[in-house]
């Protein structure tokens, strides 16, 4: 993932409270899928198809939205269909678009950060 929507990202996790992980690999996801289920995963196209099979080993594809970053091709064309796929420029167009609420969340206030 290039940095600009690496750091996008997380920014926008942060700005909302989302605890965000970073890893340095793609064989380290399934150690994370299986400790701590993310809700959604943000991923360069080139490690889609890695990642998409580690989802289903896992039987996680219905609980996990997958953001990619670039053109996900046919892969991306098929499994939009069987699961939550987002394009990452789809998502920054609309948030460009939309006027920012940076107002902290409701409810009980938390530190913000990133592991």
């Amino acid at each position: 993932m290039p940095v600009v929507e690496f750091l996008i990202a997380d920014l926008a996790f942060v700005a909302k409270s989302i605890t965000t992980m970073t890893i340095t690999s793609p064989e380290l996801l399934a150690q994370i899928l299986d400790n701590h289920p993310p809700s959604a995963i943000i991923t360069d196209a080139v490690f889609l198809s890695h990642i998409i099979e580690q989802i289903y080993d896992l039987n996680q594809h219905h609980q996990t939205t997958v953001i990619v970053v670039g053109d996900p091709g046919s892969v991306g064309t098929k499994l939009a269909k069987e699961m939550d796929l987002l394009k990452f420029g789809d998502i920054e167009k609309e948030g460009a678009s939309t006027p920012a609420d940076l107002s902290p969340p409701t409810g009980e206030p938390r530190r913000k950060h990133t592991i």
